[in-house]
């Protein structure tokens, strides 16, 4: 068979096949399991048949193209890990896409066909961690990190600050500062960080002999909105024992708080102090700046990039759990209890 005459019948009858199947296949569509898909890139490879639009890659067996995968691109925090992310690629000759998800399992599963397809090489999971079964699966079978997020049951490379020990850092910095009261603020999602922050807040009470009270521990929505947490936030201080601090796991939500408190009559941190998580740039341009953890977002996306890396190039990892070191700084919004 000459093989410039071989069309996508010729594929479909030698995969056992359906023509629309293997049309949804070179169409990047996301209905096709992922068993079918193998079977149909290899009667491709087997029948040198190449379409137009991946022709080039598909025959070099390589795209140069790495996915970000996220829940969203509004969340300023991942800006400075992608952007480390970034020129670690472009340094080795790789092109990024940044592939928002909302968190919704179809675009998951779209983007990583696009790795099953040839159209790129791997993906960095960014807080947006891989759960689906069908997901896991091609998660396990190609390049893969998770940076930031992870889930824990997979046996994925992963990199990652300690959240809980920095959870318990900002809670004992505000314990030592004698509140006793220290509201928390979390997410209503089940990410891994969402819920090692929260142990790590536990873990400082527990230590302290402070019992838990679950009035002054709220919870904002899955993407830490600054709307959803200023709600929390002024139910919380309109208690008849409001809390004297506030510890929030995202700077957004320590923002919403700070705005909330004040715009209730609250001097901050004369009457409520108030610790954010992330640093991002805007936690620094409020008045009063924020107290934040800075998680060294741009080294963490420069080696999660370069452990990617050296994944594509066959090389061993050293480590496969990397923790960046972070740090707590100290500002504006938060000072000793008011006597």
């Amino acid at each position: 068979m000459n093989k410039n005459q071989i069309t996508i019948k010729d594929v479909a009858r030698d995969a056992d096949v359906s023509i629309a199947t293997v049309s949804r296949v070179i169409n990047n569509q996301d209905k096709v399991r992922p068993e079918t898909v193998q079977k149909i890139k290899a009667s491709m490879e087997k029948l040198n048949f190449y379409p137009n639009a991946l022709g080039r890659n598909l025959r070099k067996m390589e795209s140069r193209m790495i996915l970000i995968i996220l829940p969203s691109i509004s969340n300023p925090f991942f800006s400075q890990i992608v952007d480390g992310m970034g020129e670690i690629a472009m340094n080795n000759g790789y092109n990024i896409m940044i592939c928002p998800t909302k968190f919704q399992t179809n675009a998951q599963k779209r983007y990583m066909n696009l790795i099953a397809t040839r159209q790129a090489e791997g993906a960095v999971f960014l807080a947006s961690e891989p759960q689906d079964r069908e997901i896991v699966n091609l998660c396990e079978q190609y390049p893969v990190l998770q940076c930031g997020d992870y889930n824990e049951k997979l046996d994925l490379p992963r990199i990652s600050i300690n959240n809980r020990l920095a959870a318990y850092q900002v809670t004992k910095y505000l314990l030592d500062m004698g509140h006793t009261r220290v509201g928390f603020i979390g997410s209503v999602n089940n990410s891994v960080s969402s819920v090692l922050r929260l142990e790590g807040y536990q873990d400082a009470l527990a230590e302290a002999g402070i019992e838990q009270d679950n009035s002054i521990i709220a919870y904002a929505d899955s993407d830490y909105s600054y709307n959803s947490a200023g709600a929390v936030v002024r139910r919380m201080l309109s208690m008849p024992d409001r809390p004297t601090a506030i510890f929030a796991i995202s700077d957004i939500m320590a923002i919403a708080a700070v705005n909330v408190a004040k715009e209730m009559g609250f001097g901050v941190p004369a009457d409520i102090s108030i610790f954010g998580f992330d640093d991002i740039e805007m936690a620094s341009m409020t008045e009063p700046k924020i107290s934040s953890v800075n998680q060294s977002n741009y080294i963490m996306g420069k080696r999660a990039m370069g452990m990617l890396l050296d994944i594509l190039g066959g090389k061993e990892l050293s480590e496969r759990q990397v923790y960046v070191e972070h740090q707590l700084l100290i500002r504006g919004s938060t000072g000793a209890v008011k006597k």
